[in-house]
């Protein structure tokens, strides 16, 4: 299944890519009637839910409408092969104890990582990626070969075990957008089950790129992983040392002419917000104009 906010071009793509093998079930977050988007799901199950309601929210949406044994989350800006979802329910048969399996997401893209805590942090802010592998917090590179057990993986492409997904309650849908899919890997793996990333795997994904609107991709993802990480002394002290990695990656990135490599700035800012003030800065936006696509 797919969520969509504005999405119709790159649904388009999406689904053709899919070669009508599998059932696709098209939650629409828009505000309004988005006639391309429907016309572009003609022949797929379509739910137009009227207002933007966040990603998760409108995963569950679309997870409570289907039967099947397993369920894919997949981007509107993902290019997934049948071959390689097939490739996905195969680990998920030969591994009854993983709950979800993701595939890599192509060069420099996040596909998953260690659960954010006091060494992965450390690791992320003494440690290059290369080294890090699956191991970093945000990873994008692996030497792996094989199927490996991970802290999280992304949903943007993400094919998760139905029962366990229903065990659990699905997504959390107050982080509106960004960072469900680590509450989601978190709360499997406290129920026993593994996340898995298959690095044999492959998924083109482009990366906020899901909807045709105006995305403040930097300060909704930092809001959303502040609001993930807590309010506790524990998570601050966390906090400050991701960005404390953030920092050494961008001015290594700006000192290579690459600009916007890390959102360090604005994940920053908002951490010193937290710290010192006592504004609700946790609550959900009630709307958004961004993308309720980019798990």
């Amino acid at each position: 299944m797919t969520v969509s906010y504005w999405s119709s071009v790159q649904l388009a793509g999406m689904l053709g890519g899919l070669s009508g093998r599998y059932p696709v079930t098209v939650v629409d977050n828009a505000e309004r009637v988005d006639v391309d988007t429907r016309r572009v799901c003609a022949g797929h199950r379509y739910i137009a839910i009227g207002r933007n309601a966040g990603f998760g929210y409108a995963c569950n949406v679309g997870a409570r409408e289907s039967a099947s044994a397993y369920l894919l989350f997949l981007n509107p800006d993902c290019r997934a092969d049948p071959s390689t979802i097939d490739g996905l329910i195969s680990v998920l048969e030969e591994w009854p104890d993983a709950a979800a399996c993701a595939p890599r997401l192509g060069r420099r893209q996040i596909y998953g990582g260690a659960t954010p805590g006091l060494l992965s942090a450390l690791g992320y802010l003494l440690l290059p990626d290369v080294l890090l592998g699956s191991r970093c917090v945000w990873a994008t590179a692996t030497r792996a070969c094989v199927p490996i057990a991970v802290g999280w993986a992304s949903g943007a492409c993400l094919l998760v075990r139905r029962t366990a997904f229903d065990a659990i309650g699905g997504f959390r849908p107050d982080l509106f957008l960004y960072n469900e899919d680590l509450d989601l890997s978190d709360r499997l793996r406290a129920n026993g089950w593994r996340v898995l990333i298959d690095p044999r795997l492959l998924v083109n994904h482009a990366g906020a790129q899901s909807s045709a609107a105006t995305v403040d991709t930097a300060n909704l993802w930092s809001r959303s992983t502040h609001r993930y990480l807590g309010r506790s002394f524990r998570s601050t002290v966390v906090a400050a040392i991701l960005a404390g990695g953030m920092w050494r990656r961008h001015l290594v990135a700006l000192a290579r002419g690459r600009r916007g490599a890390t959102f360090a700035p604005q994940f920053t800012a908002q951490l010193v917000r937290r710290r010192t003030t006592t504004d609700p800065v946790d609550d959900p936006p009630e709307s958004c104009p961004s993308t309720a696509c980019d798990g």
